[in-house]
């Protein structure tokens, strides 16, 4: 029993003790973590009033898209690794050709031209992916088999150089025998075609053609007709090759 209740019983209190001093100290023990509840009810309200809030706004979807993908950008960066480089970076250049005249334009102008100049009016233009050809008779400028131009030749060589001088595109000039024969062959055709097509480069540089230009061999590989219903006799031929792209630069 303590010493206060039986003070309260005897009616003598022990010195430096009172009734109220006790009761005070009670309560104070008891309502200690009170403030607790008040602070707890102030939070819970202040979560519903935000909530509240919320509710009645409206979001706008880009904003949120905006923020999520800054965030998740800068989680990226954070979470990325440092990645191991070589030593040594080769950089390797693409050279891609630019584009020339437009075939599309340029394909008829050049039947125009050929319709329109007696000399040139024994060629044959026509379209194929990526290019513009020009196929001439191998007899229309050469002398059977031989491999130089023949003089009756020179007016088609000047028109044809006056008439591509002013294209800027990529031309070739392909030459095409007749297929191998037993007489002839293989070696003999290609060397026929090429000497041909070569003959046929030179003789445009010569009378005025000052632009790149190619001269190749195909023998009897490409020995049909390029187009049917093209004139007789240009499975032999020389083709001027007009691409659809401008000269590598030097």
């Amino acid at each position: 029993m303590s010493a206060t209740r039986q003070g309260e019983r005897t009616g003598r209190m022990p010195p430096g003790s009172s009734y109220l001093g006790d009761v005070g100290t009670a309560l104070r023990r008891s309502f200690s973590n009170a403030w607790m509840m008040t602070f707890t009810d102030l939070v819970a309200l202040m979560l519903t009033f935000f909530v509240l809030l919320f509710s009645m706004s409206s979001v706008e979807i880009y904003k949120w898209q905006n923020l999520v993908r800054s965030l998740a950008g800068d989680l990226d960066s954070i979470q990325a690794r440092q990645e191991a480089k070589p030593a040594v970076e080769f950089q390797i250049e693409q050279d891609f050709p630019p584009p020339a005249a437009d075939l599309d334009y340029l394909t008829p102008v050049i039947q125009q031209q050929l319709s329109s100049e007696p000399e040139l009016s024994v060629g044959v233009v026509w379209r194929a992916p990526g290019r513009t050809v020009i196929s001439f008779p191998a007899k229309a400028l050469f002398d059977g088999t031989s491999g130089t131009t023949a003089p009756r030749a020179q007016p088609v060589v000047y028109a044809l150089s006056r008439l591509i001088q002013t294209l800027g595109n990529l031309i070739e000039v392909h030459g095409h025998s007749a297929p191998a024969g037993p007489k002839v062959g293989e070696a003999g055709g290609w060397q026929s075609s090429l000497a041909r097509a070569r003959a046929l480069a030179e003789g445009m540089i010569q009378v005025g053609y000052d632009g790149p230009m190619v001269a190749r061999g195909f023998g009897g590989s490409r020995h049909a007709a390029p187009q049917s219903g093209s004139a007789p006799g240009l499975g032999e031929r020389v083709d001027i090759v007009i691409y659809e792209v401008a000269p590598h630069a030097p």
